[in-house]
């Protein structure tokens, strides 16, 4: 949050869900985005020797060096 300007709002398209403004911002991180990722889902995974892609496209606006708009898809 401390990234992104006051009026900075999030489209997450696959679940058709985000926020604009911190207020709802916060709300959406705390209770739709990051605890809703399944429960395989890690930020550190240990190599395996297997290939695995994950289609991900984040669009992402910055007014100076803050965060404005996010686009997930």
């Amino acid at each position: 949050m401390a990234t992104m300007t006051p009026d900075a709002y999030i489209n997450h398209i696959p679940t058709l869900t985000g926020g604009y403004g911190a207020r709802e911002l916060h709300r959406f991180y705390k209770y739709h985005f990051v605890p809703r990722l399944p429960a395989d889902t890690a930020l550190g995974v240990a190599p395996i020797g297997k290939y695995v892609e994950v289609p991900l496209v984040a669009v992402i606006e910055f007014r100076g060096d803050k965060v404005y708009n996010e686009h997930i898809y």
